[in-house]
């Protein structure tokens, strides 16, 4: 329904049908074959090329037994109609919230992430398992920590707002993958030689990776991002700011920001993004994927909405620090509500208790919806 290479069939079937329908079905109806990816049923009908509207009727239907009536309101034409950034949380979105959401979007403090900073993904090193190593393989190699260089290797490596230097060393204490391989340092290291020398020599010929790099052993470009910001995600997208200049992997996206953002003003954006308004604005510009996961690719990353008031410095410290404890507690939906109270409350929303239940109650319909039906394990 939202892959790039899908665009021209879904364009094509709905100019040679002159109706069409999408019945996406929550149901994961092929879990004995292996597969929880989600079903699309489409049904088309009265072949007529040329005399057509070009449009696709979109909905959605909880499992298998509700599909006739899902039919019945088709023939009725009481779907929402399909068009080129269609994503799927539109259809657990009412029309009061929409109407909510687009009054947010026209704000003066509306941006979007792309308006302040560029998203990148991270390091591609052709071979994860070779390059990005933990204390056990450092040890069985003979390695040192002068011979590699810290990295987030995966984003749930990051808990809170913030990536510091003892988040890092927190992983590394558990065995997790935290460093990468830094082959520059490579004469002066008898191990890391004879760790890079044990590659096999005709799968280095064969990577794709490594030939476009000089070296083929160095995939580190030295581009030390400003926060990191998730690839695939299940709840919602988090910015984290890289307090201690570390650089990720490409299961993370590195964010930039442009020109010279001050601290707390980064702090800000982090802490918007976690808002009910923009975490719907993912949903809308995110893609769902296989047993439900939420994936932004860079350019979708930036067109996420934020809302940025004017806030004292002190005061956006102050909920900074508390929304981060929030999430490194685990406890997202009480770090969200926060947030929903700062950027409201400096908004002089009228009612920010209301607004902010209204859109975290439509959040949460949008998430379930997304994820496989409970009802799908029991076929």
């Amino acid at each position: 329904m939202n892959a790039n290479y899908a665009k021209p069939i879904l364009e094509y079937l709905p100019s040679v049908f002159s109706r069409s329908l999408a019945l996406i079905v929550r149901d994961r109806i092929f879990l004995d074959e292996g597969t929880d990816e989600e079903t699309v049923i489409l049904l088309l009908d009265d072949y007529s090329p040329g005399g057509t509207s070009g449009t696709i009727h979109v909905c959605r239907s909880e499992k298998l037994a509700d599909i006739p009536n899902e039919i019945v309101k088709w023939d009725l034409n009481q779907q929402r109609v399909f068009t080129p950034d269609f994503r799927q949380a539109h259809l657990s979105m009412n029309e009061t919230v929409l109407k909510q959401f687009h009054k947010l979007s026209e704000l003066p403090s509306a941006k979007t992430l792309g308006d302040i900073a560029t998203v990148q993904i991270g390091l591609v090193t052709g071979a994860n398992e070779f390059f990005i190593l933990n204390n056990s393989s450092l040890a069985a190699n003979g390695l040192g920590s002068t011979d590699c260089k810290p990295i987030l290797s995966k984003f749930n490596q990051a808990p809170g707002l913030r990536f510091r230097r003892k988040d890092f060393l927190s992983m590394a204490a558990l065995d997790a993958r935290v460093y990468l391989i830094d082959a520059t340092n490579a004469n002066k290291s008898v191990p890391l030689q004879d760790y890079l020398n044990s590659f096999d020599k005709e799968r280095i010929a064969k990577i794709s990776t490594f030939k476009k790099r000089k070296i083929w052993s160095q995939p580190d470009d030295n581009k030390i991002p400003d926060a990191f910001f998730p690839v695939m995600h299940h709840t919602g997208p988090r910015i984290v700011l890289n307090d201690d200049q570390m650089t990720c992997t490409n299961t993370t996206h590195r964010l930039y920001f442009k020109d010279k953002v001050p601290s707390h003003q980064r702090r800000l954006v982090a802490i918007s993004l976690l808002t009910s308004f923009s975490q719907l604005s993912a949903e809308m510009t995110g893609r769902t994927y296989g047993s439900g996961v939420l994936k932004h690719e860079p350019r979708e990353a930036e067109k996420i909405k934020l809302l940025l008031p004017d806030i004292a410095k002190s005061t956006v410290n102050t909920w900074f620090k508390r929304i981060d404890l929030k999430l490194r507690s685990g406890i997202e939906s009480e770090a969200s509500a926060l947030a929903d109270e700062l950027i409201f409350g400096a908004l002089k929303m009228k009612d920010v208790q209301r607004t902010s239940r209204k859109l975290q109650a439509t959040l949460q319909l949008v998430r379930d919806a997304r994820r496989p039906s409970k009802r799908s394990q029991q076929h």
